[in-house]
C-alpha cells in the first residue's frame, strides 16, 4: 500500500492544489483510508489502471478532505453522499466475483 500512498500523494496535492509538506501525514491516511475503502467496495488495487485509480483515490480524498465536518440534515448530524463521479467509477471499476465456480 506504501507505494500506492507514495505515488498518489503528489497528484492528490496538486488535485487540492496543496503546496508544501504541511498536510501531507493528513493526506497520506486519507489516501490509506481511500485505498480501504475502494478494496471494499470491490475495486482492487490497480497499477495497471493507474489513471483511472488515481483519480478515484483522488476523488475520494478530495471528497474527504473538503467535507471534513458533517452536514446538519434537519434534528440529526449526517455525512455527505458519494459524489456521482465517485460512485460511477467504483461501479466501472468493480470486480465482481463469479459465484457459478
Amino acid at each position: 500500500m506504501e507505494e500506492v500512498i507514495s505515488s498518489t500523494l503528489p497528484f492528490v496535492k496538486s488535485h487540492l492544489r496543496i503546496d508544501g509538506t504541511f498536510e501531507d501525514e493528513f493526506l497520506k491516511s486519507l489516501i490509506g483510508s481511500a485505498v480501504e475503502e475502494t478494496k471494499d467496495m470491490g475495486v482492487p488495487i490497480s497499477l495497471s489502471d493507474e489513471y483511472r485509480y488515481k483519480l478515484l483515490i483522488g476523488m475520494f480524498v478530495s471528497h474527504w478532505y473538503e467535507n471534513r465536518g458533517q452536514v446538519q440534515d434537519g434534528s440529526h448530524a449526517t455525512t455527505k453522499d458519494l459524489p456521482y463521479g465517485i460512485q460511477s467509477l467504483v461501479l466501472k471499476m468493480r470486480v465482481i466475483p463469479d459465484e457459478s465456480k
